[in-house]
């Protein structure tokens, strides 16, 4: 992974520690654990995905779903999950974010 990459999933990273502390999207805090149990974990399955779409079912969070094209620019991702909160919270961290980032 390059160094461009890893900026991006460290910034979404800072993105989750701050919007998790308004909608509560995980329960781990910890920076550190956060970088393990959450971006390499969902980082993890990556070498098994096949196509150009995906879609992440319960993305809550946005995990994994958001770390996966962060990683691969060649994903085109679509996040589902059934509580209203979330999946504006993940649109408004993980897209206007991944926009202002790429382009």
């Amino acid at each position: 992974m390059g160094l461009n990459q890893q900026e991006k999933l460290q910034g979404y990273l800072q993105l989750l520690q701050r919007w998790n502390k308004v909608y509560n999207l995980t329960a781990v805090r910890d920076p550190a654990q956060m970088q393990v149990l959450h971006i390499d974990d969902s980082l993890s399955i990556a070498p098994y995905l096949q196509g150009e779409t995906c879609l992440d079912v319960g993305s809550g969070a946005g995990l994994p779903g958001i770390p996966w094209p962060l990683s691969s620019l060649t994903v085109n991702l679509r996040c589902l999950t059934p509580t209203a909160r979330k999946p504006v919270s993940c649109n408004r961290r993980c897209w206007s974010w991944v926009c202002r980032m790429w382009w």
